[in-house]
C-alpha cells in the first residue's frame, strides 16, 4: 500500500506474522481492508511478486563477474540493441529465455521475425488467450498485407497493433473511441471481462456500448465486430506495462544466453529450470558448444555452475543425496584457516566427511568420485563402500588382528551401463544425447533430421526424438489433441497431433521416449512444424522389425 504520509493516517492496521523457512518469524503490519475495499477508499495497492528469471539473471551475472571480472549492468539498455541477442529472438532460439521459451512463443518469434522491443512486447500479449485468435491476422498485416481498421475512428487507437486489440488498455480505448463510453466505464468493463470485480453485468455494458455506437453513427455490423473483439478479453490478457516489463527481463536473459551460454544455462538449471525439464536445457547447452560435466567431489557445489564453455552439474541434481551430505562435503573441503583442501582418495572422503554408505553410492554412480578413484573402477569403489558397511564396528581393526579386505579387480561398467547409472542418479546423461545411444538401431530408418525439415515442406517424412514437452488442448468441437516438442539431438521438432491420431496413439506418450513418428512438414511464415500422422515408441518399432525378419528367415 502506498500513501502520502503514515499508513495509519488512512487505514487501520494490525500486526501479522510472516513465516519464513529457516528464519525467525517476522511481525509485519497488515491493513484491515480487503483489496476491493482498499480500492474503494482510494488507496494505491501494488502486488510484489517473485520471478525466478530474476534469480537466473542475478546468478549468471555473478558467475560472469567471478569468471571474467566483467560486471554486467542489468539496468543497461545494451541488450535490446545487441545484434546477437536480436538474432536469437528473430530465429526463436529462446529456450531458457524468460517468457519467450514455450513452443508457441518460439514459433511466434520465428513467424513474426520479432527482434525489436516493441514487437516482442506485442508478441508477449497477443499470445495470451484474449487475443491469440487474431494472431494470423496480426502476422499477415505485420508482413505487409493491406488492411483497413474496423472503423476510421479506430485507426489511431489501434495503429501500434495493426488494427488488432491486444492489451487490456485497448478495451478501454476502443470503448471510448468507438462508442463514446467514459474511460471509467470502459475500465469497469475491462474489470468485468477479466472477472476482477465487475461493477455491473456484461449485458448492461453491452447495451451502453451499442447505444453509444448508434448515437455516434457507427455501422451496426461493424459495432458487432468491435464488440466481439472486446468480448475476446473475457480470456486472460496483459496490460501493456506488464508486457513491457516482461520483455525487459527477457532481453537481459537473452543477452546472457547469447554471450555467456555456460553461465546462463548453469543459472537456469541452478534455479530449477523454467518451462522444460532439466535435460532440455542440458541438450540446448550442448548445441551452443557448452561441455556439460557431471558432479565432482572436489569441483561441484550444491548449485550448478558455469565457466567459459563448461557447465558443471551441481549436487542439487543428485537424487537421494541428503542435504547433510552436501554440507559435510563443502565443509570438509576447507581447513580451519579456510584454505581449500581437495579430496585425494575414497578413504580420504570417508574420513573427512563421515558420509553414509548410501550417500557414497549415489556419488559413485553419478561419477562424482571418479577424480579420487586412483585407478579403481566404479564397481570397485562400490565394493569398498559395501565392504566397509558390512564390517563389524566393535571388532578391532589393527592390521595384525583383522586385515583389511583386499579390493577385487572388477571391470569398469560398459558405456551403456555407466550412462544408465548416471541418468538414474541425475535424471539425465551429461556426455551424450540419448538419441546417440540409438544411432546404430535407427540407422536402418531413413530419418529426417530436425535441421533438414525445411527442405521437405509439404512432403511426408519419418523422424525420431525424445519428448521434450507436450500440451494437450481441446478443439472447437471439444476433441482432445496435442502440441508436442521432440528433440532428435540436432534440434527441436515442433509437432501437431490432431484428434484422430491422438485418440489412437496419445496413450503411448507417457514418458520421454524415444519415439519414432511420420508426418507432413508444414510451413507458415517461415516457421516449420510437423503434423504427425502416426507415432510409435522406438523400442516397439524395433521389436516389430525384429519379429518380421525372424519370420522371413
Amino acid at each position: 500500500m502506498i500513501v502520502p504520509t503514515a499508513l495509519t493516517d488512512y487505514v487501520p492496521t494490525q500486526p501479522a506474522v510472516k513465516v519464513l523457512d529457516g528464519a525467525p518469524d517476522l511481525t509485519v503490519p497488515a491493513i484491515q481492508f480487503e483489496k476491493d475495499g482498499a480500492e474503494d477508499a482510494g488507496l494505491v495497492k501494488i502486488d510484489l511478486l517473485g520471478n525466478r528469471s530474476l534469480a537466473v539473471i542475478r546468478d549468471a551475472i555473478s558467475m560472469v563477474k567471478s569468471n571474467t571480472g566483467v560486471q554486467l549492468d542489468y539496468t543497461s539498455s545494451e541488450a535490446g540493441d545487441d545484434p546477437k541477442t536480436r538474432a536469437l529472438f528473430r530465429t526463436g532460439q529462446t529456450m531458457g529465455v524468460f517468457y519467450t521459451e514455450s513452443p508457441a512463443s518460439r514459433l511466434l518469434c520465428q513467424k513474426s521475425k520479432a527482434e525489436s522491443f516493441e514487437l516482442l512486447v506485442l508478441n508477449t500479449s497477443i499470445i495470451r488467450p484474449a487475443s491469440n485468435r487474431f494472431i494470423r491476422t496480426y502476422l499477415e498485416r505485420l508482413h505487409g498485407a493491406p488492411y483497413e481498421p474496423l472503423d476510421p475512428c479506430l485507426r489511431d487507437t489501434l495503429s501500434d497493433t495493426f488494427g488488432v486489440m491486444v492489451y487490456q488498455e485497448d478495451v478501454v480505448n476502443v470503448c471510448a473511441s468507438f462508442s463514446g463510453m467514459s474511460l471509467a466505464t470502459g475500465d469497469g468493463l475491462r474489470k468485468s471481462l477479466s472477472k476482477k470485480r465487475p461493477t455491473k453485468r456484461l449485458a448492461a455494458y453491452a447495451e451502453e456500448f451499442f447505444a453509444g455506437a448508434a448515437a455516434l453513427g457507427r455501422d451496426p455490423e461493424v459495432a458487432k465486430q468491435a464488440w466481439e473483439m472486446v468480448m475476446s478479453f473475457a480470456g486472460y490478457s496483459f496490460c501493456k506495462g506488464h508486457s513491457c516489463s516482461y520483455i525487459q527481463v527477457a532481453q537481459q536473459s537473452c543477452y546472457l544466453r547469447a554471450h555467456y551460454p555456460a553461465e546462463f544455462f548453469a543459472a537456469v538449471l541452478a534455479n530449477g529450470g523454467g518451462f522444460y525439464r532439466p535435460f532440455a536445457y542440458v541438450a540446448e547447452a550442448w548445441r551452443q558448444g557448452v561441455t556439460v560435466l557431471p558432479p565432482d567431489i572436489n569441483e561441484s557445489v550444491f548449485r550448478t555452475t558455469g565457466r567459459e564453455k563448461t557447465l558443471r552439474v551441481g549436487f542439487q541434481f543428485l537424487k537421494g543425496l541428503s542435504a547433510d551430505a552436501v554440507d559435510r562435503i563443502e565443509s570438509a573441503r576447507h581447513d580451519t584457516s579456510g584454505s581449500f583442501r581437495s579430496f585425494r582418495t575414497l578413504d580420504d572422503v570417508r574420513r573427512r566427511t563421515g558420509l553414509s554408505a548410501d550417500d557414497l553410492r549415489i556419488l559413485i554412480k553419478a561419477g562424482a568420485l571418479d577424480s579420487v578413484a586412483q585407478g579403481r573402477t566404479r564397481p570397485m569403489l562400490l565394493w569398498e563402500v559395501d565392504a566397509s558397511r558390512q564390517r563389524p564396528t566393535n571388532t578391532p581393526t589393527l592390521p595384525d588382528v583383522v586385515p583389511e579386505p583386499r579390493t577385487p579387480t572388477l571391470r569398469e561398467y560398459t558405456d551403456e551401463r555407466r550412462r544408465r547409472e548416471e541418468k538414474d542418479a541425475l535424471g539425465f546423461p551429461t556426455d551424450v544425447h540419448p538419441m546417440t545411444l540409438h544411432a546404430e538401431e535407427i540407422r536402418r530408418f531413413r530419418l529426417c533430421r530436425s535441421c533438414d525439415l525445411y527442405r521437405h515442406v509439404g512432403r511426408p517424412v519419418l523422424a525420431a526424438g525424445m519428448l521434450t514437452t507436450a500440451k494437450p488442448v481441446q478443439t472447437i468441437q471439444n476433441e482432445p489433441m496435442e502440441f508436442a516438442t521432440f528433440d532428435d539431438g540436432h534440434g527441436l521438432i515442433e509437432t501437431v497431433i490432431f484428434p484422430d491420431v491422438y485418440r489412437a496413439r496419445g496413450h503411448i506418450l507417457f514418458d520421454e521416449g524415444p519415439f519414432i513418428f511420420r508426418g507432413v512438414v508444414e510451413e507458415e511464415f517461415d516457421a516449420v512444424t510437423l503434423t504427425i500422422t502416426h507415432i510409435d515408441r522406438l523400442e516397439r518399432m524395433l521389436s516389430k522389425l525384429a519379429r518380421r525378419r525372424s519370420a522371413v528367415s
